[in-house]
């Protein structure tokens, strides 16, 4: 084959693939680092939370701030901190679609549709036989538990009335603070790569009442203190809204939700967490935290179950 037969051939490919860049509709963003991967509805609502997989690529569709806008192959859509990523914003970057700006009203909506109490019912413990928590119900007091987190009789040593109280005669305790997260945690045996699925049911006094401060809700890595939550990207979430989470110890993986609890009333609630995928890399940490704020929540139960 000549040379210039062979410089017709790269040049049309060159063209090929500029002309098939161009149809694809723009830039390709590579994740470079651990970060919280959010994933979107059509309507641009966040359905779901997992890992960002470090050199993953996805298409660019919008930059709005310390966010982008991402979709994968598929067409879904997610939603990412430009500093996990190797995209960098400029004046003149354009986004292919305009994202859909989520207030928080919408975003609570969101949240809480999707996982709306059921009906109370006589017993509402769950404590399965394959839990792999351990204490889940609480009847052996806090052991195994590690946090902020106490017994009625520890409860009522600074609170007198709360052993005869319906609320605080049972379970763990929380007693919220009014500038700090508070949490309760436990480390549990990953036996295999499995989607898990946690349950909990509680409680909440009359006057709860979370933060409405956005700072309070900035950088939960910092709020919570969690052992290797430091090599996460930080991660923020939504005013009045706690989190749920199973953290991977010393491995790259964490999935978590947030939820805003039903205020006002004195029936339990239940909250069950259906969680991506994790590897099988030992120990993970079962971690329930709650923003800044006044009031208490009681943990009835507990509990992580293999999918």
């Amino acid at each position: 084959m000549s040379a210039k037969r062979c410089n017709l051939i790269l040049i049309a490919l060159f063209a090929i693939a500029q002309l098939a860049k161009a149809d694809s509709g723009g830039t390709t963003v590579t994740i470079t680092q651990r970060s919280p991967l959010e994933s979107l509805s059509a309507a641009g609502e966040v359905t779901g939370v997992s890992e960002a997989t470090i050199g993953t690529h996805y298409l660019l569709v919008s930059c709005a701030g310390p966010n982008v806008t991402l979709k994968d192959s598929t067409g879904a859509l997610y939603q990412v901190a430009v500093s996990s990523t190797d995209f960098t914003p400029s004046p003149q970057a354009s986004p292919v679609v305009k994202p859909k700006v989520i207030t928080q009203a919408t975003a609570t909506a969101a949240t809480t549709s999707a996982h709306t109490p059921p009906p109370p019912v006589a017993n509402p413990v769950v404590n399965p036989v394959n839990n792999l928590l351990q204490n889940g119900d609480f009847s052996d007091g806090s052991n195994n538990w590690l946090g902020d987190g106490k017994t009625p009789a520890e409860y009522a040593q600074d609170n007198l009335s709360a052993a005869s109280d319906p609320l605080t005669s049972k379970g763990l305790i929380i007693q919220l603070k009014p500038d700090a997260w508070t949490k309760v945690t436990q480390v549990f045996s990953g036996d295999q790569s499995t989607k898990y699925v946690d349950t909990i049911v509680y409680k909440t006094s009359a006057d709860l009442n979370l933060s409405s401060k956005p700072t309070d809700y900035v950088d939960l890595n910092a709020h919570v203190q969690i052992n290797n939550f430091e090599g996460y990207a930080p991660i923020s979430t939504r005013v009045g809204q706690v989190v749920d989470m199973i953290h991977e110890i010393g491995g790259s993986r964490i999935v978590y939700e947030m939820f805003a609890p039903k205020v006002g009333s004195s029936d339990a609630q239940t909250y069950v967490h259906h969680c991506p995928p994790l590897p099988d890399s030992g120990n993970k940490t079962f971690v329930f935290a709650i923003p800044p704020g006044n009031g208490i929540i009681v943990l009835l139960s507990a509990s992580v179950t293999s999918n």
